[in-house]
């Protein structure tokens, strides 16, 4: 088993103590330039949730292709287990993901990867003793009896009845610093005009499809005036643009309530977005977000754009909203998401293993 040691000071599985106040966690999740930090984030968030709860959480997965902005700067106690490339999806990755949640005696294994198939994870509940927990984010992992837990932390459209089930963003896992900073950005005023003031665009930790210079220029084109700030590590940058560094949670929180506007996927950013009250205008950047982006569209708060020319209208929409209005669909919008679905989920690790009754919840109602 290969360690990687890019958090210091955490001991090897097999120097683990089981703690007596808190669930062993491991999580089986990936992370890469195509795919994105979505999944690394919401682990680590969930990790962090965990372990506030005197647990502890290991992490197993493709390691070495994982954004290192997303490796959290505060100090953590957890070891990440490299998993070979060729491993990923196969015999050898369930085998490796065993192997860590025995000698770690967890009791619980939480898998987040599209690289795990449902005949995967039923081997996985016959093999071990921990109960399993799977991230459903399109709905396609109910035909599967094995997970005591199916988190589905998005706008998904399959609201199918499933006890299993935990639904919608009240139990999306973010970094704790949205939580702290909700109040602070609910208090500023969102409904001044947008096209004199900060617009933000933040298009993942590695920008797949490299959109990001193409919507900052969509954006001047629109609102010449606004201050255009674009998180990543793109070249051929529009004058006048401000690239910002890829950066951990609290510091692209901070930039996200200075912005009066971001534009972003309909990913786990638009979560952190609502937490805020920040308005977004959203950009599909991978296929895996349609789940989300056709449940924004269907709650009527974010646009939601196939491709960067669909930006222009998109703002001239946005912008012929009188102040009012501005407002009142920032407040509905912050309604969406608390930021407190890490915590949530810790909660849910303490309960009964496959608990009968039905948690699942519906959307939050939103006003006509």
């Amino acid at each position: 088993m290969v360690l990687v040691r890019g958090i210091s000071g955490v001991p090897a599985p097999r120097d683990v103590v089981t703690p007596s106040n808190g669930p062993v966690v491991v999580f089986r999740c990936d992370a890469s330039p195509a795919l994105g930090g979505g999944h690394l984030s919401r682990c680590l968030a969930w990790l962090r949730a965990i372990e506030l709860r005197g647990g502890r959480g290991w992490l197993v997965g493709n390691v070495e292709q994982w954004p290192r902005s997303h490796w959290p700067a505060e100090r953590i106690r957890t070891s990440a287990v490299a998993l070979p490339n060729h491993e990923v999806g196969g015999r050898g990755d369930l085998e490796r993901t065993i192997r860590t949640a025995e000698q770690v005696g967890a009791s619980w294994i939480v898998v987040d990867t599209y690289a795990w198939d449902n005949e995967l994870i039923d081997s996985l509940g016959r093999e071990v003793a921990s109960a399993v927990c799977v991230f459903d984010d399109d709905g396609g992992r109910g035909a599967t009896h094995v997970p005591a837990m199916l988190v589905q932390p998005g706008l998904a459209v399959d609201r199918r009845p499933d006890p299993r089930r935990r639904r919608g963003p009240r139990f999306a896992p973010l970094h704790p610093i949205y939580a702290t900073l909700r109040d602070r950005s609910l208090a500023v005023d969102r409904g001044s005009t947008p096209e004199a003031n900060e617009v933000l665009i933040t298009l993942g930790a590695t920008d797949p499809r490299g959109w990001g210079p193409l919507v900052a220029a969509r954006v001047l084109a629109v609102w010449p005036e606004a201050r255009v700030r674009l998180v990543g590590s793109a070249h051929n940058v529009p004058p006048r643009v401000e690239l910002l560094p890829p950066m951990p949670a609290p510091q692209l929180a901070q930039e996200m309530i200075r912005a009066h506007l971001v534009v972003a996927p309909p990913s786990t950013t638009a979560w952190e977005l609502s937490c805020l009250g920040v308005p977004m205008i959203g950009v599909m950047t991978a296929e895996n977000q349609r789940p989300n982006a056709e449940g924004l569209r269907e709650l009527g708060l974010v646009t939601v754009c196939e491709h960067p020319d669909e930006i222009a209208d998109a703002l001239a929409r946005y912008a012929s909203l009188s102040p009012e209005m501005r407002r009142a669909s920032a407040e509905r919008w912050a309604s969406v998401c608390d930021g407190l679905g890490a915590q949530r989920l810790t909660e849910e690790l303490h309960g009964a293993r496959g608990a009968s009754e039905d948690r699942s919840h519906a959307l939050i109602p939103v006003a006509s």
